[in-house]
């Protein structure tokens, strides 16, 4: 729209970090050009390019594309940043682990510091020290003290059943969610905090838990509707179908989510603990609290081993309706996996949910998987592999949740 009303480089480059985001590879490639013919000097547009010459198969002409744009004067921290990414991708590809690796650890500096010290000032703790009490607390907490009073009452226009689709980040939630978003009975959100407000009333500290704890049926209602009105605000209809919640590190939250909706069901999405931690460190993320801890391969396996041992504690408290899926069973057995998914959740199988990956070109996703859940199902698994020599220092802490897992020892 901005380009029907004022063509400007601007929006041309804009729009072709876009469609590089939705797999629209012509289109990213005709909108970077553009761009360029009116503004050579922009890096954006070489990053579009690069991106949709290597997720085609010419990670030659991409590194091309992202040295042109990091020697350009007018490149800023932020976009240096997201350019040495990029290169990290590139010569990833071309199989040069330790310059990839290299890359990588400068952008993570890079978005460290355009960020830290803003996310800083509005967090009152690292999402690993929150979960680090969390533990603790509910290491001494008593189940019984967490059984539900009562169901949460259902009111009108409400879904038929609530699902939270919740893991760790590169864990395979997007993926998932994509495909049950296909799903004709089933209405689902993807990346959107609805809970926020309730998070700062119940979970802030140990007494606001307490607080949760003995909620009586009117703040608990209260905080229902917070979330509710949330919901719709994002533009979404829950009305008569399965509600899917799709957050990540919504793990954390489960004591909320327990509390607010005892009928709800937890799908646990998990995937080989070593291509998480990898995974987080190496792509750009949307920063905030959480996603700050992965600009350092120390800061991502705290958080990582910090969430799972919280999950586990949380197991033996909450009653919670859970079912694990792992990354690497979906690829390999789709219809397999799936047909148990939708029996866990309540809806028939549903052929429509083969379609996800053309559904997700044309469907916003809030992750950096959206490139990834346009291809398709491949099998990702083992990129840890490559890299395992500058993942020593850090591999013993996972290792208990790769057994944990089900992943072994290779």
């Amino acid at each position: 729209r901005a380009i029907e009303i004022a063509p400007a480089a601007e929006a041309h480059a804009s729009l072709a970090w876009l469609c590089a985001r939705t797999a629209a590879w012509d289109e990213a490639r005709a909108s970077a050009k553009r761009a360029l013919s009116l503004a050579p000097d922009r890096p954006i547009p070489y990053l579009a390019l690069a991106t949709a010459d290597l997720n085609t198969g010419d990670a030659r002409q991409a590194e091309q594309y992202v040295r042109k744009a990091l020697a350009l004067p007018t490149v800023s921290r932020l976009d240096k940043g997201i350019a040495l990414g990029l290169l990290g991708d590139c010569l990833d590809r071309a199989g040069n682990a330790d310059a990839a690796f290299d890359a990588y650890a400068k952008s993570n500096a890079l978005f460290r510091v355009e960020f830290g010290g803003q996310i800083s000032s509005r967090s009152r703790e690292t999402v690993s020290s929150m979960a680090a009490w969390l533990r603790i607390y509910f290491a001494a907490a008593q189940p019984r003290d967490w059984l539900p009073r009562a169901a949460a009452k259902p009111g009108t226009g409400g879904p038929r059943a609530h699902v939270f689709l919740v893991g760790f980040p590169r864990s395979g939630t997007t993926l998932l969610e994509q495909v049950l978003a296909s799903h004709q009975h089933i209405a689902s959100m993807d990346e959107k905090e609805a809970l926020s407000d309730s998070v700062r009333a119940f979970m802030r500290d140990p007494a606001a838990l307490d607080r949760l704890r003995d909620a009586n049926d009117g703040e608990l209602e209260a905080a229902r509707a917070r979330y509710w009105t949330r919901v719709r605000g994002f533009g979404l209809d829950p009305q008569g179908k399965v509600f899917v919640d799709k957050l990540a590190l919504n793990s954390i939250k489960l004591p909320l989510i327990s509390r607010l909706f005892p009928e709800a069901k937890i799908l646990f999405a998990v995937r080989d603990p070593r291509d998480v931690v990898w995974g987080c460190f190496r792509q750009r993320f949307q920063m905030n609290a959480a996603m700050l801890e992965f600009t350092s391969l120390e800061g991502t396996v705290q958080l990582y081993d910090g969430c799972m041992r919280l999950f586990e504690t949380y197991r033996d408290v909450l009653p919670i309706t859970l079912h694990t899926i792992r990354n690497e069973d979906l690829v390999q057995d789709f219809e397999g996996q799936m047909r148990q998914v939708c029996t866990f959740i309540g809806v028939p199988w549903d052929e429509a949910m083969r379609a996800f990956a053309k559904r997700g070109q044309t469907r916003a996703i809030s992750t950096p998987s959206s490139v990834q859940v346009a291809r398709g199902l491949y099998a990702s698994g083992g990129q840890w592999k490559r890299y395992e020599r500058q993942l020593q220092p850090i591999l013993p802490i996972v290792q208990p949740w790769v057994e944990r897992f089900g992943y072994g020892g290779a």
